[in-house]
């Protein structure tokens, strides 16, 4: 009488509403179109329908199917194979095809419309859509490249990859069948329950994707005494109810030759009757072969029991070790579709997945431990969903649709709602075993999310005036805990909560300040900076101040740069707005949501950057202590006379560890002032306990290479005594060599004593260029650059003990010469004679460029240059002379 039309599911699910006046309808046979009388107009409204209606077979399906008269709309898996296909399946038939779009698009889709998602359409080819459409069944295979269908006779099917239709050769064998119980694609396989009118007979026929279509492809036949109510199959279980009320499960093994020949062989392992329990054959809905039994155990192999859905009502046969069947076991009712997954895990692996109409999804979930009743080994939890299920991601824990009142596709993860549908049942064990086996998943924190959301939100909903014992989230909280992305959930969680529920948040998560020193305690910055923003929010000013100069120590101990600036100008901001704002969080911030926020800390950051570069602190703040440095009751000190101290002691402590690198970052991204710090620290930088220790650093951190040329040479396999040894590389570059030999020429052509008195005292050796190249190497120009920054620091500021290294490290004979000139203390000469003593024992080659500088040397220290232990090595000086110039 509105001039609505509704539309449910068999069991109850709202599916559809539209307007349109109708008096009087009635589907057509095959339930595509609606015919409908209005006065005297006659309407037919077309309609799409999902292939489970009639081919109820949700184990082999994992793609989105849905089927008009014509046509074959596919909405292909977006989740990759999770357990493969057999080894014959993957390398004879094919199926083991990677998918088109990547993992990732369907995560990013999750809770959304697939619109985005391309439709596969397949149109049946005229020749056999001519005499037989409209389409009955449709199958299609777990790769999603081979899909079949069958209408009034025979059948067809489609190879997605070829682009090729494959049809019955002999028209009068197609019109001799009439596919009757449905069909299914196995490891490659069509499986197909036929029924032949002529004599009466039933048959299940399988057929290669690879052959042609003809009563000579059959590899496997199978006869079935009556006709075929459906099929399904488990693994490689074959199970058939037949109309004779009985139930046959057959084991299938399959064989390929070196030909690829295919042959699949068939055993009958188990058949027994089901007439007591069902009012007619036709009664049954789906059957299903499982691994399940009553006490939640799963067994490796096998099977255990057999699943038949009557009317409706979902019935569990145990299966004996002996082969004998049990009384059924009634796990549901009003069930429209099942979904057993594979036994790869210990618990999703062990549930079965119903669809029950009005009810919703539930979840038969074992309960691993109890074994002292049936209510106690498992549990039937709801699940609800706002989409009607066509495909279940077990091990993805996701769940794809179409939403009420809607045509568009949809995917939604129930993940979440499992775990609280656990919790709230006082099954926290269990929920933390899914989870556990569940957090690999990419979107397992977003999971979490909406599970404190969903909780908060009942709450809310239900005890407005405070939390009372029945309250759902301490429950979660206290589950949460037990996982290792609990503060990173609550910190996300309450970023996207209104600030006017904090309060309630934060009463079961704990205070945010002791959350945040829980994030320090574990180094999770990135999470302590979202509580630093929740706490400036909720607590005074100089509440956050301390934690940001705790943020910042740990962030530059950490060597996080980027978050070391944002704390730098978080500190201004709040330095900013108490001077623009003074009473504005006294208390706490009541007038200003973070969007304003964020404006003044973007203006304060604008204002903190002219301010130039950060000074270092006072000297002498290296012994002072970390609470020394961050106490609170310092009322007079400002927030960027703190930050100085934090940044002034970690200088002190990269300085004396010889991390010159981090210490070259720090000044780079924090604006430190380095001169004016080595300036302020000039005294305490006079002395250098262990000189090549530091030098050896400086190799280590800008992965500087050692001059070591004459072990090189020494120690190669065509310098022998008293041997002319002119070596050629065979694939040197012509170019690169003749650079090296020009660089070095007068070095090759030398006639060197390398030792004396040893049995290379007159060899005459003309070496490699490639070996001279390699010698003559340097580090890269970018941290060429850096040592050089090093140096000019260092002798600005008059610190010319480290200045010295760095000049060494770089080999600048120009750079020694004036450090020595300008500071010829004993102090450098130590210097001097450590590397020189250490170069004996570690470097030949820095030894030898030490014997050359000892020109430079001599008139500054006349009485002390002879202690340079210089004399094995005495007469290659004038060679690395000639190096020094090439270079």
């Amino acid at each position: 009488e509105s001039g609505s039309m509704y539309m449910w599911s068999v069991y109850g699910t709202f599916l559809h509403a539209c307007s349109v006046p109708i008096s009087l309808g009635c589907w057509d046979l095959e339930g595509y179109n609606l015919w409908t009388i209005s006065g005297v107009t006659l309407r037919k409204i077309p309609f799409l329908k999902t292939p489970l209606t009639v081919n109820n077979v949700s184990n082999n399906q994992q793609h989105i199917i849905l089927q008009s008269a014509h046509q074959v709309f596919i909405l292909p898996n977006r989740f990759p194979p999770k357990s493969g296909l057999s080894v014959y399946g993957s390398i004879y038939m094919g199926e083991s095809e990677v998918y088109d779009t990547p993992y990732r698009s369907f995560i990013a889709s999750l809770g959304s419309p697939l619109e985005n998602w391309p439709w596969q359409v397949i149109q049946v080819p005229d020749i056999y859509a001519n005499s037989n459409c409209p389409i009955r069944f449709v199958a299609i295979g777990a790769s999603g490249q081979c899909t079949a269908v069958a209408g009034t006779r025979g059948f067809a099917f489609y190879i997605s990859a070829k682009h090729k239709w494959r049809c019955f050769g002999n028209e009068a064998q197609e019109q001799s069948m009439i596919v009757r119980g449905g069909m299914l694609w196995w490891h490659g396989v069509l499986i197909v329950a036929a029924y032949h009118p002529e004599d009466k007979r039933s048959c299940i026929y399988m057929y290669p994707h690879h052959n042609s279509i003809d009563q000579n492809s059959v590899v496997c036949s199978i006869p079935i005494p009556s006709s075929i109510i459906t099929i399904n199959t488990y693994e490689d279980y074959l199970v058939v109810v037949t109309g004779s009320s009985r139930v046959a499960v057959y084991l299938l093994a399959m064989s390929v030759s070196p030909a690829l020949d295919v042959e699949v062989s068939h055993q009958k392992i188990l058949e027994f009757s089901i007439a007591k329990y069902t009012p007619h054959p036709c009664a049954v809905l789906s059957v299903h072969v499982s691994p399940l039994l009553a006490d939640a155990s799963v067994p490796d192999t096998g099977f255990k029991s057999v699943l038949v859905n009557v009317a409706g009502k979902l019935l569990m046969f145990e299966i004996a070790d002996s082969g004998d069947v049990g009384k059924p076991i009634i796990v549901a009712t009003n069930v429209e579709s099942v979904s057993c997954p594979s036994r790869s895990s210990m618990y999703l692996g062990a549930t079965l997945w119903l669809n029950c109409g009005a009810r919703g999804m539930r979840v038969w979930l074992p309960l691993h431990g109890n074994k002292e009743d049936l209510s106690s080994r498992r549990t039937l939890v709801p699940v609800k969903q706002n989409v009607y299920p066509l495909v279940v991601h077990h091990h993805e824990a996701a769940i794809l649709g179409i939403p009420i009142d809607s045509l568009r596709c949809r995917s939604e993860t129930f993940l979440h709602i499992l775990l609280h549908e656990l919790v709230v049942k006082n099954l926290e064990k269990h929920a933390y075993c899914i989870a556990k086996m569940c957090e690999k998943l990419p979107y397992f924190h977003h999971t979490l999310e909406l599970m404190i959301h969903k909780a908060l939100e009942w709450d809310m909903s239900h005890y407005p005036n405070g939390m009372l014992e029945e309250a759902v989230l301490p429950h979660v909280i206290r589950f949460m805990r037990q996982l290792p992305h609990y503060l990173s959930v609550v910190a996300h969680c309450a970023r996207k909560t209104e600030m006017m529920q904090w309060e309630y948040l934060f009463q079961s998560t704990g205070v945010v300040a002791d959350l945040l020193d829980e994030c320090l305690e574990k180094h999770s910055l990135d999470t302590a900076i979202l509580y630093l923003v929740i706490l400036q929010n909720l607590h005074p000013l100089n509440v956050s101040r301390n934690y940001i100069v705790k943020l910042l120590e740990a962030s530059i101990q950490q060597n996080r740069w980027d978050l070391g600036v944002d704390l730098l100008r978080f500190l201004h901001a709040i330095s900013y707005e108490s001077e623009k704002f003074p009473g504005a969080r006294q208390k706490k911030l009541t007038g200003h949501g973070p969007s304003e926020l964020a404006i003044r800390l973007r203006r304060s950051s604008e204002s903190f950057d002219e301010e130039g570069p950060l000074s270092p602190a006072t000297p002498g703040i290296e012994n002072m202590s970390y609470d020394m440095l961050t106490t609170a009751e310092d009322e007079g000190v400002s927030d960027r006379k703190r930050a100085q101290r934090i940044i002034t002691h970690h200088a002190h402590k990269l300085l004396k560890s010889c991390q010159f690198f981090r210490l070259g970052e720090m000044c780079y991204y924090l604006n430190f002032d380095l001169l004016q710090f080595l300036n302020n620290e000039r005294v305490n930088l006079c002395e250098i306990d262990d000189p090549a220790h530091v030098f050896m650093s400086i190799h280590e951190e800008f992965h500087w290479p050692y001059p070591d040329i004459i072990p090189r040479i020494l120690s190669h396999p065509k310098v022998s005594p008293n041997i002319s040894v002119t070596p050629v590389a065979p694939d040197s570059d012509p170019q690169e060599v003749t650079e090296v030999e020009e660089r070095g020429a007068d070095f090759i052509s030398d006639t060197v004593s390398l030792y004396e008195g040893s049995v290379y005292s007159e060899c005459r050796v003309e070496i490699d260029p490639n070996i001279l190249a390699e010698a003559l190497k340097r580090g890269t120009s970018e941290n060429e650059e850096k040592l050089m920054f090093f140096l000019k620091m260092f002798s600005e500021a008059h610190v010319y003990n480290y200045a010295l290294l760095f000049a060494l490290v770089l080999r600048d004979v120009e750079a020694i010469a004036s450090v020595v000139s300008k500071d010829p203390s004993s102090v450098i000469l130590s210097i001097l004679m450590a590397i020189d003593c250490w170069g004996h024992q570690e470097s030949g080659g820095y030894s030898l460029f030490l014997q050359s500088l000892k020109p430079l040397i001599a008139p500054l220290f006349p009485t002390s240059v002879n202690d340079l232990k210089l004399k094995p090595l005495v007469k290659m000086s004038s060679l690395y002379s000639v190096i020094l110039k090439s270079v």
